[in-house]
């Protein structure tokens, strides 16, 4: 059995556990890669991206998907890639070309620029977004939301507000609709990322908030400021 925490960057054994997995039940894996450096060093540990296409048996189960959304802040861009077995690439090419067009030829060059920056670029992305994580949940939890793991990887805080006392007794979405409209601090509903029964389910979906600590330094502490400001009592 193998029991995964959230929000969690996963090391070879458990890629390779996962692998074994797939290979048994010939599973095809499509892994989402976009994250790959922006992950972080916790006391006991510095996490590694391990593709699960390295892992014994996944090369040709495996399709890759990445960008330059996130490593090079450009989300707006829209370009990234595939990497699949070559068996695979027609189906890809012909969904891709039912589904969008080009991105723009100028933003395609910054790309390649983007990629070609090496090591010490993308090496320097995750200590600054490890200090915004470090800023923003302090302040999440000085205001009375659960952070109940630091994630150790990617940008985002999945956090409890049912102890929150001006969310009390509000749904995800209503949580979220006073945090924008009373207090000045956006956020996305956490059961948006659960199905069925669990998204209404106070120790699931109908519990959590999710912040992003993507902004800059400064928009940051405008937000930190905020949650400071949010009643104590109810």
């Amino acid at each position: 059995k193998i029991i995964f925490k959230k929000m969690q960057v996963f090391n070879r054994v458990e890629l390779d556990e996962i692998a074994a997995l797939c290979v048994e039940l010939d599973v095809m894996v499509v892994t989402d890669e976009i994250y790959q450096f922006i992950l972080f060093e916790e006391p006991a540990v510095k996490h590694r991206h391990y593709s699960l296409a390295t892992r014994a048996g996944m090369l040709e189960r495996t399709c890759i998907v990445n960008a330059v959304s996130k490593s090079a802040s450009a989300t707006g861009w829209r370009i990234g890639w595939v990497i699949s077995p070559k068996h695979l690439t027609p189906a890809i090419r012909a969904c891709h070309d039912q589904l969008v067009v080009q991105a723009p030829t100028p933003l395609q060059f910054g790309a390649v620029t983007t990629l070609a920056l090496g090591r010490k670029y993308f090496d320097a992305i995750a200590p600054d977004y490890q200090a915004k994580r470090d800023v923003l949940a302090a302040a999440l939890r000085a205001a009375h939301f659960d952070v109940l793991a630091l994630p150790q990887g990617a940008y985002y805080l999945f956090v409890g507000f049912l102890n929150v006392p001006a969310l009390k007794g509000l749904s995800p979405t209503q949580a979220v609709m006073c945090m924008i409209e009373e207090h000045g601090v956006a956020c996305v509903p956490g059961d948006n990322f659960y199905l069925g029964k669990s998204k209404t389910d106070p120790e699931t979906g109908g519990r959590y908030l999710r912040f992003a600590f993507v902004r800059s330094h400064d928009l940051l502490q405008a937000a930190i400021t905020r949650l400071k400001a949010m009643p104590a009592t109810a």
